[in-house]
């Protein structure tokens, strides 16, 4: 009788654990919408006027993260001058510059987002301790240790828990420790824009502050690790990371081109297909919920977003 009771109470124990189990929703913002804080970045002063470099880091794992750490080993390397205007140092003719130091964006996609994400939180700083805490890790193999803990097995019972959720945390404890969107939009690097894809409707759903804007939800208080969960969610592998859709509790009405976008109707238009697929969400009744999974569905290359938004902008000339 003892040992059936002991039996009993570890199975309501593991229920309660597996019922009470959810991931944390994306918070609502609860001010005026604010200024972009990835503008300071594009708008530096020790960045050159004469370029403009933009890197896209794609999906592909472990081997995609390792690529891209590999190409900014590379730029770190080629010293240039510095920009007349620059104000680290009263003398710039001492100050080592390099193609790094003009790198104005960065998105990643998937496996690239790990290395998008740490370098635009640490900078430079991340050539210390990269590699050892992504590139030499078997992530996949710890990942499935996670999975098949017990304590996770039963977490994953519940319908508001997954192995993204798993995954998010793993990431959190020991590559991101507890940065969020905000610490990487104030961070030491580069300004950065993870990709995932909206499953819903199989478009780019980027990890920036306009895009939060649109549902009325707070950019800053984002997790990182979550972000990136987000991009590398590859189907099958892993849920899909779950947002709740505010749109319409804020002041935020979209973007300043917009409107006049959406009264040209052109099928054929790049502009007019963007604004098509940024009115949906604006619509909290008809879109309550964003499911988003890996970035490499929509766009692998991490370039499409760049393309839609400097057309929607005007154009480069």
């Amino acid at each position: 009788m003892r040992l059936l009771k002991i039996f009993i109470t570890i199975v309501l124990l593991f229920t309660l654990t597996s019922c009470t189990a959810t991931y944390a929703l994306n918070p609502k913002l609860e001010m005026k919408v604010r200024l972009d804080p990835l503008q300071g970045k594009l708008l530096s002063p020790n960045k050159s006027d004469d370029l403009f470099l933009i890197l896209s880091f794609s999906g592909g794992g472990t081997r995609a993260a390792a690529l891209s750490y590999g190409i900014l080993e590379a730029l770190e390397k080629i010293e240039i001058p510095p920009p007349a205007k620059s104000v680290s140092t009263k003398d710039n003719s001492h100050v080592r510059h390099t193609l790094y130091d003009e790198i104005d964006l960065i998105t990643g996609v998937s496996g690239g987002s790990f290395t998008a994400g740490y370098f635009g939180l640490h900078g430079k700083d991340a050539f210390r301790d990269f590699r050892e805490k992504v590139l030499v890790k078997n992530l996949q193999t710890d990942l499935i240790h996670m999975v098949l803990n017990p304590v996770n097995l039963i977490r994953l019972g519940s319908p508001r828990f997954g192995r993204s959720e798993v995954a998010q945390e793993y990431y959190d404890k020991m590559i991101f420790h507890g940065a969020t969107l905000r610490d990487i939009a104030g961070g030491k690097g580069p300004a950065v824009n993870i990709l995932a894809t909206d499953a819903d409707d199989g478009i780019i759903f980027p990890f920036i502050p306009s895009q939060f804007a649109l549902i009325c939800s707070d950019f800053e208080k984002f997790p990182l690790a979550r972000a990136v969960a987000a991009s590398a969610a590859f189907p099958g592998a892993f849920s899909p990371i779950i947002l709740k859709n505010y749109a319409g509790d804020c002041a935020y009405k979209g973007p300043f081109w917009l409107a006049d976008a959406l009264a040209k109707p052109d099928p054929t238009s790049r502009v007019y297909n963007t604004a098509l697929m940024t009115k949906t969400y604006l619509n909290q009744e008809e879109k309550p919920y964003i499911h988003l999974i890996d970035g490499g569905v929509s766009d692998n290359l991490g370039i499409r977003n760049i393309m839609e938004s400097i057309a929607a902008m005007g154009g480069i000339l």
